[in-house]
């Protein structure tokens, strides 16, 4: 499966057998995709239209081939952040535009994706001794730029510890607080979080923990 978010909404390019099962066919349609990709741009466009839908899906062969085909069309800006943990098990949140969102930032010239997310999670949340591990996942998401030509940005998620400490938040990029929160608490900030950043938070939280 290959997933973008499109205004926070997933578009899903899936096998036939991976779609679920009992799906409100109002708000989470699915669309068999015989077209190698084309009918993406479609979609796109629907969910830009319309609040009505909690999810979509493209239901055919290779999900991977079509999806690379879709995303030839856009204009690629790579990111890279961290899901960082301390020895409490507690997670690195910022809090940035009223949004609970996870350190990230646009990969400069010459970097690699762990190096831009090492950077960028420094930056944002002044923390040391910063180790990078695994990655974790990669996100995509679309928006507009400022001559409304759509952008696929593509953000590489990263594996990070650190001893807990007192945090400072970069107020020059907007972000009002950083601050270690419980894993038990961090469905309460779902509500106020981007769809793509409570995937990945989920996605770690429900992992069997050695």
């Amino acid at each position: 499966m290959y997933t973008v978010f499109i205004n926070d909404t997933p578009l899903h390019f899936v096998e036939k057998i991976e779609i679920p099962k009992g799906l409100d066919q109002e708000k989470e349609p699915i669309y068999h995709d015989m077209t190698g990709g084309k009918l993406a741009t479609n979609c796109v466009d629907m969910i830009e239209k319309s609040d009505r839908f909690d999810a979509m899906y493209l239901a055919g062969k290779e999900p991977e081939k079509r999806f690379k085909y879709f995303a030839k069309k856009y204009k690629i800006i790579e990111a890279a952040g961290g899901l960082v943990t301390n020895e409490l098990d507690e997670i690195l949140i910022i809090y940035r535009l009223k949004t609970y969102d996870l350190p990230k930032g646009k990969m400069e010239k010459g970097e690699i994706p762990r190096e831009t997310a090492q950077r960028e999670v420094e930056e944002e949340t002044g923390i040391k001794n910063l180790i990078t591990n695994e990655l974790l996942g990669i996100t995509y998401h679309t928006y507009r730029n400022k001559k409304n030509k759509r952008i696929l940005k593509r953000t590489y998620w990263f594996k990070m510890e650190a001893p807990n400490q007192p945090l400072t938040p970069q107020t020059e990029e907007d972000i009002e607080k950083a601050e270690w929160v419980a894993p038990s608490q961090i469905p309460n900030l779902y509500p106020n979080m981007y769809e793509s950043i409570k995937m990945i938070l989920i996605d770690w939280l429900h992992q069997p923990k050695l």
